[in-house]
């Protein structure tokens, strides 16, 4: 199946429409990251994630 209708212009998206994020289950989940773990693709360790959880839930709703 094929997502573009014309493949040099246009994406006919079909995905989410809405994402509902709840700043506690935000929150439980990093305070419960394994600091141990290796880091992922994108270089970040849990380390700073767990430390700098309150100022990463900040400007969550």
């Amino acid at each position: 199946m094929s997502f573009f209708v014309d493949p040099n212009r246009t994406l006919c998206c079909r995905g989410l429409q809405e994402i509902i994020v709840h700043k506690r289950e935000i929150g439980r989940l990093l305070e419960n990251l394994d600091v141990r773990k290796a880091m992922g693709l994108d270089g970040v360790s849990g380390w700073p994630l767990k430390e700098c959880k309150d100022q990463l839930l900040e400007p969550i709703w």
